[in-house]
């Protein structure tokens, strides 16, 4: 089950967040593929398991169990790295947003322009770390314009001449995209940690229960 909802999870993430990867060039995209890929292994596995318990086959029930406590170690890891280095995750986002802003043309229709108006619709943000960025990367020919994606209601020419409005927050979303996918992360590591946990519990009872399932077939072996 948990193997499925990995997989679910990481193509969830890859579809969710696909103009991230697009305007990163992708340097962000085999995250959720490594879920997906965890999630097959684990789900693979656990078939392993079951059918070894059916079985009652002491060598694949040792087999699951081995995989299992393996791939519990690689998931604290690979937790205890996401955390460490997530600054440097925000660099490489903030690195990559920048050089995608001065790609960024009204008239362009490249997969990275579509992108970036996706995300800053959807995430309701605008630039970089600000909409600021949008006046140094001198969009439209001008350095005080956003594009239209900015606006809180899509209009012609929305964005034109924000620089000079005395109050932008009323007609453009003005926090960073950057800024706002991670506060988003922040809000919600509550979650992504209950959620973790959990399913690190129940790896760690189905060990148990592995293990448990062992001595007792062994047991019936010396009996024999």
């Amino acid at each position: 089950i948990f193997g499925i909802a990995l997989i679910s999870l990481g193509a969830f993430v890859k579809s969710a967040y696909g103009s991230v990867f697009t305007i990163t060039n992708n340097a962000l995209t085999s995250a959720p593929v490594i879920v997906i890929i965890i999630g097959c292994i684990i789900f693979l596995i656990a078939f392993f398991g079951c059918f070894g318990a059916i079985r009652e086959s002491y060598c694949m029930i040792t087999t699951f169990s081995v995989f299992m406590g393996i791939i519990l170690i690689l998931e604290i890891v690979a937790g205890i790295l996401g955390y460490v280095y997530r600054a440097d995750v925000k660099k490489v986002l903030g690195t990559s947003f920048d050089n995608a802003l001065h790609r960024y043309s009204s008239h362009n229709n490249s997969a990275t322009a579509k992108a970036f108006d996706f995300l800053q619709k959807t995430v309701k943000c605008c630039g970089s770390r600000n909409y600021t960025d949008w006046f140094d990367a001198h969009f439209s020919g001008n350095n005080d314009s956003v594009p239209m994606s900015c606006c809180k209601v899509e209009t012609m020419n929305c964005g034109f001449n924000i620089g000079k409005q005395s109050n932008p927050g009323s007609i453009i979303y003005v926090q960073g995209c950057v800024n706002k996918l991670s506060l988003d992360v922040t809000n919600n590591l509550g979650i992504i940690g209950g959620v973790a946990i959990g399913i690190a519990c129940v790896q760690i009872i189905g060990i148990v229960f592995a293990c448990c399932l062992m001595r007792s077939i062994r047991s019936g072996y010396e009996q024999v």
